[in-house]
């Protein structure tokens, strides 16, 4: 009833001929692959399946059957997919973890096109290893699965990216490991870093992706630098991260964006979050 709920949101209760009709949709049942309606007649609904299809068309009232079926058995995904071996999966079950990723991004918005979706899982930017400029020497690499959930997590309600904002994404230099602020160059060829990617995308939850110069200037920030203090900029300006503020700092903005900089330092400078403090006393502790 839920599910049935968010996909008729705003739109009235449903006819029961249109609520019979998607619940017996042999496609939604366990075990469903295309062709093979009678060996799973008896079969329960895949509850996962409908909410992840609920999500997708919140709002937009029950799909038809054509579409339902037409999005089921696209075969990029299905488990093991590459581009151009579509039918080497022919027989595989979905993906589950990857419709997840993509009932996220498309919440709302319907089920998604073909031509979208396989243009997006296509996108050498999101294989194992990829780097910018080495397409090809990503091509027969697995999709990376955590960097497809990072950006689901930001694109969720949005759509799927387009190639060009999710390339420009990945290429910043700030998102690498090792990156300090003049030093773009110097990890041109380093790998991700992934818990910034994670702090990242889930303070830009359901945001979309960043732009460049939102993330650099939170990066930038000389209070999230390790040994801080208010009004020392210059002793901390070589030091890395303090990643354990980062992580605190993007589990309190979850979804409300990258923070800026008079909020961050702000809330740093409270007397009462140091080390010692008692009511009262704060400048006993304005050096801790």
């Amino acid at each position: 009833v839920t599910n049935i709920s968010a996909m008729c949101h705003s739109k009235g209760l449903p006819k029961k001929a249109d609520v019979e009709a998607f619940l017996t949709l042999t496609c939604l049942k366990e075990g469903w692959q295309a062709g093979e309606d009678e060996d799973v007649k008896n079969k329960p609904l895949d509850r996962a399946l409908v909410t992840n299809i609920s999500s997708m068309c919140n709002g937009k009232g029950l799909p038809e059957k054509t579409k339902v079926e037409a999005f089921l058995t696209l075969p990029y995904l299905k488990e093991g997919w590459q581009a151009g071996k579509d039918d080497a999966v022919k027989d595989n079950p979905l993906d589950r973890a990857l419709v997840t990723n993509i009932s996220s991004m498309c919440s709302g918005k319907g089920l998604p096109e073909k031509k979208k979706v396989e243009a997006f899982l296509k996108l050498p930017c999101l294989k194992e290893g990829w780097q910018a400029g080495k397409d090809d020497a990503v091509k027969d690499k697995p999709l990376d699965r955590a960097l497809v959930t990072n950006i689901s997590c930001m694109c969720s309600g949005k759509g799927l990216p387009e190639k060009k904002k999710l390339a420009a994404f990945l290429k910043l230099p700030c998102l690498k490991e090792g990156w300090q602020v003049g030093k773009d160059e110097d990890v041109k060829d380093k790998p991700l870093d992934r818990a910034l990617v994670t702090n990242i995308s889930s303070m830009c939850s359901r945001k979309g992706l960043p732009e460049k110069k939102k993330v650099e200037a939170f990066l930038k920030l000389t209070c999230l630098k390790k040994l801080w203090q208010a009004g020392k900029d210059d002793a901390v300006k070589d030091k890395p991260l303090d990643r354990a503020m980062v992580t605190n700092i993007s589990s309190m903005c979850n979804s409300k964006g990258l923070p800026k900089k008079a909020d961050v330092e702000a809330f740093l400078k409270l007397p009462c979050l140091k080390e010692g403090w008692q009511a009262g006393k704060d400048e006993d502790v304005k050096d801790k």
